[in-house]
């Protein structure tokens, strides 16, 4: 009986932390696949506008995912040129068509993609991912 009671306290404390829980990476893969935001960082990043088309290139990204992600959608949102006022004035969005390994920090876009409508006038300050493609094998 002693024997008996010791087994499923094993077995309740195994249960309790996961352990013996298969549905513990079921459910980590279900929030790296539905909140991709947690998992992907963009580290640094490059901009420039020509003829009034936005540039981006040189774009690090960090994926603490298990899983890959691919075509990035970003925005990127335009500040004043003057510093005296430097206010929010608009913004543009794309999409990187990269695929983004599990568990890397690379740099990708050496040679640029365009990005959107831009204007010389304007400084790019800030970017966010504002959607990613989980690839799910």
């Amino acid at each position: 009986m002693k024997n008996l009671i010791s087994v499923f306290m094993i077995l309740t404390i195994f249960f309790s932390t996961g352990f013996l829980d298969t549905t513990a990476s079921e459910k980590s893969n279900k929030d790296m696949i539905e909140n991709p935001e947690k998992y992907l960082k963009i580290t640094d990043w490059k901009f420039y506008v020509a003829a009034r088309v936005a540039i981006i290139h040189h774009v690090k990204i960090e994926n603490t995912a298990d899983i890959d992600y691919k075509n990035i959608r970003v925005k990127v949102e335009y500040y004043s040129n003057y510093p005296k006022y430097n206010r929010y004035l608009s913004s543009t969005s794309g999409v990187l068509p990269i695929t983004v390994a599990a568990n890397s920090n690379e740099l990708y876009l050496r040679g640029g993609t365009t990005l959107g409508a831009g204007s010389m006038a304007y400084i790019a300050k800030n970017i966010k991912i504002i959607g990613v493609e989980p690839i799910l094998k």
